[in-house]
């Protein structure tokens, strides 16, 4: 059992940092151990009298198998203090009233929590708080006039703007009541953006306006050094594999370019075209007018870019992580890895299978990244990940990679990209690589 010596010194820093404030937000990279720093953080809030409960928030998978597995694992945690309040309505009921000072949900179930017991907590911690990016957002609402009466309050992340600088207005609106970035996004917005479209979907950042933003955040941000964390772990190496279309797949793909249509499939907009271009590139494409995910609605597929999977990981002899954007990838997946766990969609993969997985008793374990992106220990046996199809999201590509490149991690990791030349795959990849940009120039300002 591990004990509180074993925590590296710029975890106990981090520690430090958010047992002494009363709100803040704690930046650490993808695997630095935000789990048991929050859980440290926690235990000695409430044995110094500071607060009396904490309810955590977490990713469904994240809350039973990350902090679950903290508590059993350190022998400074008293396992008594915190319950999992996931599962049935009558086990998180058990859970929330077992007198626990720690009590740790998902996010889904969290409104129902705090409409039945939300005057018993004084402090929140949540964990991976980019999912509460949108100040629009259901469980954002019932958070935000919450959070006001409580004692503490911390959002813990190692990506707050992977996907665009403004997500760090919401984060920081939740945490200190509109301290530093004020209380109305529409002024943030016009103060430190200029819209690139008429209609104000799409900002960018103004000359200089980084700089005066993380300047803002200096009292509520705490940025944990990781560098001998991050210089600590094996190297990862990627590897690019190139699939072409098929002569069928590359008429369908220029039809649907050129013309928007393929087959009696529209895409009536330009955004609606880009998701059936990548649908096709993917080799399968939907009905319908929006992405969403549903193997029912699928109107064509082929297996080229299945098999260059399957003949991949034929040449493997040692577990490997198979993410999928669309249910028919996971379909056909699940065909010729019939034993696979699958997390997300209509995966029922398990605790129980985690574990499994990390011991190397289970030789693939598929999972869709939103699913699979945030807080979840895969290292154990594990160090190659496959995108079956590139990612739009930065912060769920950088965050699936952060399953096994992380601490405890003791081999040379890969990620592996499986991609159709010359199609919207080409875009994406660039998309990813603007979209880091900015966040590592928003970082390298906080620090």
């Amino acid at each position: 059992m591990l004990t509180r010596s074993n925590l590296t010194p710029e975890q106990d820093a981090a520690i430090t940092a958010i047992f002494e404030r009363d709100q803040t937000l704690l930046i650490a990279g993808l695997g630095f151990g935000k789990a048991i720093v929050g859980l440290t953080a926690l235990t000695e809030l409430v044995a110094c009298g500071h607060i009396r409960r904490a309810l955590v928030l977490a990713p469904l998978r994240v809350a039973t198998s990350t902090w679950a597995d903290e508590a059993r694992k350190w022998k400074h945690i008293d396992r008594d203090r915190i319950a999992i309040a996931c599962g049935t309505p009558s086990q998180r009921k058990a859970a929330v009233e077992s007198g626990a000072q720690i009590i740790v949900t998902n996010f889904e179930n969290a409104a129902t929590i705090i409409a039945a017991y939300g005057d018993s907590f004084d402090a929140l911690l949540i964990d991976e708080l980019t999912k509460l990016k949108a100040s629009g957002g259901t469980l954002f609402k019932v958070l935000r006039p919450w959070v006001k009466h409580l004692t503490w309050r911390c959002g813990m992340t190692g990506t707050p703007v992977a996907e665009s600088t403004e997500d760090i207005y919401a984060q920081a609106l939740l945490l200190d009541d509109g301290k530093a970035l004020g209380t109305r996004k529409t002024k943030f917005l016009d103060t430190y953006f200029t819209a690139t479209d008429y209609m104000k979907y799409n900002w960018e950042l103004k000359p200089g306006a980084a700089a005066q933003i993380t300047a803002r955040l200096k009292s509520l941000v705490y940025c944990a050094d990781d560098a001998a964390y991050l210089d600590g772990l094996p190297e990862l190496e990627t590897q690019i594999i190139a699939v072409p279309l098929s002569p069928d797949a590359q008429d369908i793909y220029n039809a649907m370019e050129k013309h928007g249509e393929w087959n009696g499939v529209i895409a009536p907009n330009a955004a609606v075209k880009s998701g059936k271009l990548a649908q096709i590139a993917a080799g399968l494409l939907y009905s319908g007018v929006d992405d969403s995910d549903d193997c029912n609605r699928t109107v064509w597929f082929e297996h080229r870019k299945l098999i260059a999977v399957q003949d991949y990981v034929k040449t493997l002899n040692e577990p490997v992580i198979i993410t999928y954007t669309y249910d028919t990838e996971r379909m056909m997946l699940e065909t010729i890895f019939p034993t696979a766990p699958v997390l997300g969609g209509a995966g029922k993969a398990t605790a129980a299978d985690i574990t499994q997985f990390n011991q190397g008793l289970i030789p693939v374990l598929i999972g869709h990244p939103r699913s699979m992106s945030m807080g979840l220990n895969l290292q154990g046996a594990c160090r190659t990940l496959i995108h079956m199809s590139p990612l739009w999201s930065a912060d769920l590509y950088k965050q699936s990679i952060g399953r096994i490149h992380r601490r405890g991690q003791t081999q040379t990791c890969r990620r592996v990209l499986f991609y159709s030349p010359g199609t919207v795959d080409d875009r994406i990849a660039t998309v990813i690589r603007q979209k880091g940009f900015h966040e590592a120039t928003f970082m390298a300002a906080m620090r």
